[in-house]
């Protein structure tokens, strides 16, 4: 089951709502977007170096309005191509949240650490049902006709909107959902961080299934410092035509079956660290990332994407998947509508 729990949001108002952060946006693009604006909501984040911005200040200079009353909100996302999330936006009970992925303690460490000077969260988690509720069409086209809170299109064409759910319509919406189990998509490491310091619940953007994001497929880039030879030999002892990993080596390309039963994402995992004279293996779903790491030496590993059914499978076979399994879009824009940490 998952609960969808209204929230008192704080919303940009004016130019502010312009400047929210790209759900992908690294350290140093977040640091970037600071220096362009003393108003963008990146301000509002921990980099380690300066504070973040004081959030009640924002609130008095008219920065930022807060909500009166606890809110649902529904989120849209209209990307170029067309593709459309809806998704409800409320505080959700971690333990509700089926988590897929596992995750790095010091990635887990420097979170919390960077969490601990910030007064809101900007971004919210990433869920997907598991599948369709009841009568989810008819929900689907209610929520969408709601008017508009903000509404902003983003550099890479990508339409954002916000609407507050109505009190009646937000009490239909929690019971309709309520039966739904969901699957963590993103914000594993978050969940971990909020776990060690007794948060009971985030923000959560609960996607319909309907209308979810995508899945891409997931590379692992192996550096390696084994002889050329040794690792041609190898590739090509575990060369299989019928494979559904696709390794690629210095314009050499060879399939390679993954176990029966076995998650390719998974095979892919555990063929990186296989890989002979393996050195590091890092995790992307950048494929001009993956076109630099080849043309410098690196061997790729892909595989195809798995279906939010076979993810919940694994899972409640095996236990989670290995960290960065999977890759959701579009990620959920930053600072869109934000909750204070201490409520």
């Amino acid at each position: 089951m998952v609960d969808l729990l209204p929230f008192r949001g704080l919303v940009p108002v004016g130019d502010v709502r312009e400047r929210t952060v790209p759900g992908d946006a690294t350290s140093t693009a977040r640091l970037r977007l600071r220096s362009r604006h003393p108003r963008h909501v990146a301000w509002l984040e921990s980099d380690g170096a300066l504070p973040p911005a004081d959030v009640d200040e924002w609130i008095a200079e008219g920065a930022l309005r807060e909500d009166a009353e606890p809110s649902l909100r529904v989120v849209e996302q209209v990307q170029v191509d067309g593709h459309r999330v809806t998704a409800l936006l409320a505080d959700v009970p971690l333990g509700q949240l089926v988590e897929h992925e596992q995750v790095d303690p010091p990635s887990v460490r420097r979170r919390a650490q960077r969490h601990a000077h910030e007064q809101v969260h900007l971004r919210p988690l990433l869920a997907l049902l598991a599948e369709p509720v009841a009568g989810e069409g008819s929900l689907l086209d209610r929520l969408r006709a709601l008017p508009d809170e903000l509404r902003m299109r983003d550099d890479a064409g990508t339409v954002h909107r916000v609407a507050v759910v109505p009190s009646v319509l937000a009490r239909e919406v929690a019971r309709t959902i309520a039966p739904a189990g969901a699957l963590l998509a993103d914000g594993h490491h978050r969940v971990a961080a909020a776990r060690g310091a007794g948060t009971a619940a985030l923000p959560a953007l609960v996607c319909l299934a309907g209308a979810a994001p995508q899945l891409l497929p997931v590379w692992r880039v192996v550096v390696s410092e084994a002889p050329h030879d040794v690792l041609r030999a190898w590739l090509a002892r575990e060369a299989h035509p019928d494979g559904l990993l696709t390794v690629r080596w210095r314009g050499q390309v060879t399939r390679l079956r993954a176990r029966p039963g076995v998650l390719p994402v998974v095979a892919g995992a555990r063929l990186a660290r296989a890989i002979p004279g393996h050195s590091r293996t890092t995790t992307t779903a950048d494929a001009v990332a993956v076109a630099v790491a080849e043309r410098d030496g690196a061997v790729t590993i892909a595989a195809p994407p798995p279906t939010i059914a076979e993810v919940l499978t694994a899972v409640g076979r095996d236990g989670p998947l290995p960290p960065k399994s999977t890759a959701f879009v579009p990620k959920p824009r930053v600072g869109l509508v934000l909750r204070r940490i201490s409520t």
